[in-house]
C-alpha cells in the first residue's frame, strides 16, 4: 500500500488541531435567542473595509486572454451549539461577566501554531517529526454594535507565513507556504453577543483554493470566526469554574469537546483564567478530501488533553491565549483487501493574541 505522505497527514492533523483553540460556541440559552430573534432581520453585509490583499509584485503577471476567476460565494459557518455549565460560583463579590464592544475599533489578531507528530504504520514507527511554525495574522473590523449589545465585526486572513527553524527540510517549508498562500485573503462576518457566543458567521475562500485545504479551512473557519470566551450567564466570582461542551465535525471526523475554564483573577475589566480540554471520538470512518482515491481511514480510539491560560480585556476582541495538549489517535489505513494499522501522535501548541503597533 503506498504511504501517506508526511505533509497529506500534516494537513490532516491541521485539520484536527483547530479542535483545541478556546472559542466561543453557540448556546441554547432563552435570553441569547430572544435577543437575536429581535434583530434577526437585520442583514449583515459585507463591510467596506474587507479588501483582497495586496498583490505579491514578484508575481507572475496574468494571461489578459484568461478568464478571470470567479469570486466564491459566502457561505454560513456551522457553529456548534452548546452546553454551558457553572459547576463552581466562586467565592467574594460576583459580577455577570460580559463584553464591551465597541464600533470603528481595528484589530489584528495573531496566531501562532507549532506541532510535533509520530507516525506508527505496522511495524514500522517514523521518528516524531516537528513540523515549523505556522503564523497567521486575521484583520477584525468592528462594523456595529446594535441596540442588544451584541457585535457585527468583519474579518480577513492578511497574512500567513511558515517560520523554519534551523534544522526545518527547505523542502518542507516551501511545500507549506506554497499550501497556505491558497488560503490568503479568506474572509468574512460574524455576529457575537456580550457573552462572548457567536450567533452566525459567513465565510468567504478565494477563488481557486486548492481543495486539499478543505478539512483544514473547516477548523479555521470555526477558529477564525469565533475569537471570545464564552461566558457564564450568571455571576461569578474568584475561583469560579464553568465548563463549555460541544460536538463538532471537523477534519470529517465528530468529535466531543469539554472546555474548564477556572477564573484565577478579575481586576475591573481584564480577566484571567485557566483552561483544560478533553476531546474524545467514538469509533468511525473518517471522511477527508485529503486522502488519495481509494484508502479508508477508520477511526478505532482517540482522545486529546491539554491545558493553558486566557487572560482578556472585556472590552477587546481577541485575548492572550496559550495552550498546549496532546493527542492519540488509532486508526485502519485500508486500500482494497488490504489493511494496516496507523497510530499517531500530535503535540500542539497554539498561541493567540493582538497584534501591537
Amino acid at each position: 500500500m503506498k504511504k501517506l505522505s508526511i505533509l497529506t497527514l500534516a494537513f490532516l492533523w491541521l485539520g484536527l488541531a483547530g479542535l483545541v483553540t478556546p472559542g466561543c460556541d453557540k448556546s441554547r440559552k432563552d435570553d441569547d435567542q430572544k435577543k437575536a430573534a429581535a434583530e434577526k432581520n437585520q442583514p449583515v453585509k459585507a463591510a467596506d473595509t474587507v479588501k483582497a490583499p495586496v498583490a505579491d509584485p514578484g508575481a507572475k503577471p496574468a494571461d489578459p486572454g484568461a478568464k478571470p476567476a470567479e469570486p466564491a460565494p459566502a457561505t454560513p459557518v456551522t457553529i456548534p451549539e452548546a452546553k454551558i455549565v457553572v459547576e463552581n460560583a466562586g467565592e467574594g463579590d460576583k459580577v455577570a461577566l460580559r463584553y464591551e464592544y465597541t464600533a470603528g475599533v481595528v484589530t489584528t489578531a495573531v496566531m501562532e501554531m507549532k506541532m510535533g507528530m509520530q507516525i506508527s504504520m505496522g511495524a514500522m514507527q517514523q521518528p516524531m517529526v516537528n513540523l515549523p511554525m505556522m503564523k497567521m495574522a486575521m484583520k477584525l473590523t468592528n462594523r456595529e454594535v446594535k441596540t442588544s449589545g451584541n457585535l457585527v465585526y468583519d474579518f480577513i486572513l492578511d497574512s500567513v507565513d511558515v517560520v523554519p527553524e534551523a534544522d526545518t527540510p527547505p523542502q518542507m517549508v516551501d511545500s507549506m507556504r506554497t499550501a497556505l498562500k491558497d488560503i490568503l485573503g479568506m474572509n468574512g462576518n460574524a455576529e457575537v453577543t456580550p457573552r462572548g457566543i457567536t450567533t452566525s458567521a459567513d465565510m468567504r475562500m478565494p477563488a481557486n483554493t486548492n481543495p486539499q485545504l478543505a478539512s483544514m479551512m473547516d477548523s479555521m473557519k470555526q477558529q477564525m470566526s469565533q475569537m471570545s470566551v464564552p461566558l457564564p450567564e450568571e455571576p461569578v466570582g474568584q475561583g469560579a469554574s464553568w465548563t463549555v461542551t460541544t460536538q463538532v465535525t471537523t477534519g470529517g471526523m465528530l468529535v466531543t469537546n469539554q472546555y474548564k475554564y477556572t477564573l484565577s483573577k478579575i481586576e475591573g475589566k481584564v480577566v484571567e483564567m485557566k483552561v483544560s480540554l478533553l476531546q474524545t471520538a467514538e469509533p468511525q470512518e473518517l471522511k477527508n478530501p485529503q486522502l488519495p482515491p481509494g484508502v479508508t481511514l477508520k477511526l478505532q480510539e482517540f482522545k486529546s488533553s491539554g491545558n493553558g491560560t486566557v487572560k482578556m480585556d472585556l472590552t477587546k476582541m481577541v485575548p492572550i491565549s496559550e495552550i498546549s495538549s496532546e493527542t492519540n489517535m488509532k486508526m485502519s489505513v485500508e486500500k482494497g483487501a488490504e489493511t494496516q494499522n496507523m497510530e499517531q501522535k500530535m503535540t500542539l501548541s497554539l498561541k493567540l493574541y493582538p497584534e501591537q503597533k
